[in-house]
């Protein structure tokens, strides 16, 4: 076997003392007594971060549509221009959470309601591989509020592909909320589900940088999931949005980075930093680690929403290759942060099983009925 650099921690149960020890870099804060524009975009214009309060104040008046859109506009910029800091994501996804349309899970299902929603943006357009572990995931005894939303950065995103898959990505709150309930895995349309994001939708569409609203989707689930597996589409982001994680109070995350990807990856190595509380551990896998080949990002690679749910349908059918195996690494850790497995191996051993049995294939069946029912 080729020699790699050690693995840091186990991949089966990452020991609870082996803290993530990369500092944090130096950052200044300006704090103000009471909201005003002007003071918060000089503040972010010389450089200096703004408090969780001054972030939360500036986000509930672009969700209430007090700023225009050139404010809107200066705001984004200078946010991404000096680099978003884990306070001002707080602030903002404290906002965005308080403007959202709310999704009741059953109180049996709450506790373990996990979201596989990542930030989006690698620019690779693989298969739908989120939905595709969200719905094995289900299959396998978790209860999924999947947050989606279109794609502007690749060829398919997760609205587009369930469209495919017989999903009704529309469907009223209520039908969604029966659908967690009946099927334990539910689509919140993120378009549908914050309403106030109308106001800052078209800044953000016209605008050809990454704004802070790329990282802010995994962070504002309507259904409230305090389990998350959430990817990000550059190193530095895992502990950015770890720490934010910590903050917002999750129960049970892994922020993962897979080789270019926002997945568990068959690729190469995943960086993982979990969360469990206030404590992180960081471990980096690769996929022999597990029993599985390493295979080329080409082998993942789709052209279209319907190629992406062929592909996602062939997996469901238990059809073999890397496409199935990247899945089962995806939808294995979902498991493990769901708290229905017990490690990576033991959650790709379950999602496997529900694959093979026809249990996956059965739960995006019953799924597209319930979706459709009003």
């Amino acid at each position: 076997m080729t020699s790699r650099p050690t693995t840091p921690c186990s991949v089966e149960r990452f020991p609870p003392d082996m803290h993530c020890m990369t500092p944090a870099p130096t950052r200044i804060t300006i704090s103000t007594m009471s909201f005003n524009l002007q003071s918060t975009l000089a503040t972010l214009n010389a450089k200096y971060d703004l408090t969780t309060d001054q972030a939360f104040e500036v986000f509930q008046q672009v969700m209430a549509g007090q700023l225009t859109e050139p404010e809107i506009k200066t705001l984004l910029e200078l946010l991404a221009q000096k680099g978003e800091s884990v306070d001002e994501l707080v602030g903002a996804a404290r906002a965005m959470r308080q403007s959202a349309i709310k999704i009741v899970c059953d109180q049996d299902r709450q506790s373990n309601c996990i979201d596989t929603c990542g930030t989006g943006g690698d620019g690779i357009s693989t298969f739908n591989v989120s939905t595709t572990a969200a719905i094995i995931a289900a299959a396998a005894g978790a209860t999924v509020a999947k947050h989606c939303n279109t794609s502007t950065t690749r060829k398919s995103g997760s609205t587009e592909v369930m469209h495919q898959l017989g999903i009704d990505t529309d469907a009223s709150k209520e039908t969604v909320e029966r659908c967690l309930s009946e099927t334990g895995i539910g689509y919140l349309n993120a378009r549908l589900l914050h309403p106030a994001m109308k106001h800052a939708a078209p800044v953000r569409a016209a605008m050809p940088i990454r704004t802070i609203f790329n990282l802010l989707g995994p962070l504002t689930n309507p259904a409230g999931a305090k389990r998350q597996l959430l990817g990000v589409p550059k190193p530095h982001l895992v502990d950015l949005i770890a720490s934010t994680l910590i903050k917002l109070g999750v129960d049970h995350a892994w922020v993962i980075h897979g080789h270019g990807l926002c997945d568990v990856t068959i690729t190469g190595p995943t960086i993982i930093t979990e969360i469990r509380g206030d404590k992180r551990t960081r471990a980096t896998i690769y996929p022999d680690d597990v029993g599985l080949s390493k295979s080329p990002v080409e082998s993942l690679l789709i052209n279209s929403p319907e190629e992406s749910a062929n592909v996602i349908r062939r997996i469901l059918d238990g059809e073999q290759g890397p496409k199935r195996d990247h899945t089962l690494m995806n939808a294995g850790a979902a498991l493990v942060v769901s708290g229905i497995a017990t490690g990576l191996v033991d959650g790709i051993a379950r999602a496997a099983s529900a694959i093979d049995s026809g249990a996956a294939k059965e739960k995006l069946e019953h799924w597209g009925r319930v979706s459709s029912e009003e």
